[in-house]
């Protein structure tokens, strides 16, 4: 049965919209007072506060959608599955064990079956009530199912020997795998997984200790990794390092082990040598083009093939000369007289070439994609052009 019609006004007569389904009218303060006395009644229960918005919310979405798919308990359930399980992983957290949480579920189905009646229309008819009413048990029922799996999930993890978790957990942020494993393994200690965090690889010496001790701080085992608060400033960073490092992109808690692999390999590239910046702080995305080539080189010969041709046609050295500049333009973003002072060219031949540069390429310039394709062509040729010269 579905509860489709939503309306400020009294609801006209039910009616028959298809065999088996009777559509009925509620109110929007009707519908509003079910989740109001739920909500109370669930929050008091598990011993949260009246500005629990996390349960407020589930509770809310799951009023909703058993509105628009009560014919299907099942279905419905499941469109608002992960929210249940985040609630069930959350309360394992507090202490809650799976009788528990069936004692709130039994209070949300008793508070759910005296709220329906005043939030129907008086057009009900006695078998459509309880028709109504054994879809909503049915619903319920499927919700603390998924609330279940979460706690007991959660459970089975703290339930581990601390030791082991650690590593689990350790493993997770520090190496690429399972996202919702971290998620789950995350809470666990205290961490949250939307978090937001960046990546510190050292190149050689290990990260000083005023930064792994910190508090914000996750150290990797090694001590050449850490992750920090993505809100501290690059200066904050630097001001602690004592060698060259790279930061790597922002990402969520739960993204860790993919970004910290990219930012290790942007590390691997200035400690072997593949690329070259002398800050002390090198951000990741500054070596996209070294990656990209690193982990591809058939990919950058074929972007070399691609977008290089009017580079290749010129003599060695100035091929060399205006690659290396359009190199380090699209890599760093800098103004063309900064450019100059950094390769130590006069600041007219650096406009000389940023003019060159752009009767070639033109507008192609200024779009990401080719802007990106052309450092990875351009890692690619220039090792081979310099060679040239001998």
């Amino acid at each position: 049965m579905s509860i489709a019609e939503l309306e400020h006004h009294p609801a006209p007569p039910a009616r028959h919209v298809a065999r088996g389904t009777v559509s009925l009218s509620v109110s929007l303060s009707g519908l509003e007072g079910l989740r109001n006395r739920i909500d109370r009644a669930i929050v008091a229960s598990v011993g949260g506060r009246a500005e629990d918005h996390l349960l407020s919310t589930v509770i809310h979405e799951a009023v909703t959608v058993f509105v628009q798919h009560g014919t299907r308990p099942r279905a419905a359930a499941a469109t608002i599955a992960a929210r249940l399980e985040q609630i069930g992983e959350r309360q394992a957290q507090a202490g809650f064990t799976p009788d528990d949480l069936a004692a709130c579920f039994v209070l949300a189905r008793t508070e759910a079956q005296r709220g329906l009646c005043s939030a129907l229309s008086d057009a009900v008819t006695a078998d459509q009530l309880t028709s109504l009413r054994e879809d909503l048990m049915a619903f319920l029922h499927h919700l603390s199912e998924h609330a279940r799996r979460g706690l007991e999930r959660r459970r089975r993890l703290l339930a581990l020997p601390p030791q082991y978790r650690d590593d689990m957990l350790h493993a997770a942020l520090f190496e690429a795998s399972s996202r919702t494993t971290l998620e789950a393994l995350a809470p666990t200690v205290g961490l949250d997984p939307r978090a937001q965090v960046v990546a510190i690889v050292s190149c050689s010496v290990e990260l000083p200790l005023a930064l792994r001790a910190h508090p914000e701080t996750i150290t990797n085992r090694s001590a050449l990794e850490a992750l920090v608060p993505a809100e501290w400033t690059v200066q904050r960073v630097v001001g602690m390092l004592r060698g060259q490092a790279v930061i790597g992109p922002m990402a969520a808690l739960s993204e860790a082990g993919e970004v910290v692999a990219l930012t290790r390999r942007a590390a691997d590239a200035l400690r072997e040598q593949r690329a070259q910046d002398p800050r002390p702080l090198v951000p990741c995305v500054d070596l996209l083009g070294e990656l990209l080539v690193g982990a591809d080189p058939l990919l950058g010969d074929l972007l070399a093939a691609k977008h290089l041709p009017p580079l290749q046609a010129m003599p060695t050295q100035r091929r060399v000369s205006l690659g290396e500049f359009l190199l380090h333009w699209l890599e760093r973003g800098l103004p063309t007289n900064q450019l100059a002072r950094d390769l130590g060219i006069p600041p007219q031949t650096a406009h000389s070439r940023m003019k060159n540069v752009r009767s070639i390429y033109g507008s192609l310039l200024e779009d990401p994609r080719h802007r990106l394709e052309l450092i990875a062509a351009l890692r690619a040729a220039i090792p081979r052009w310099q060679a040239e010269l001998g």
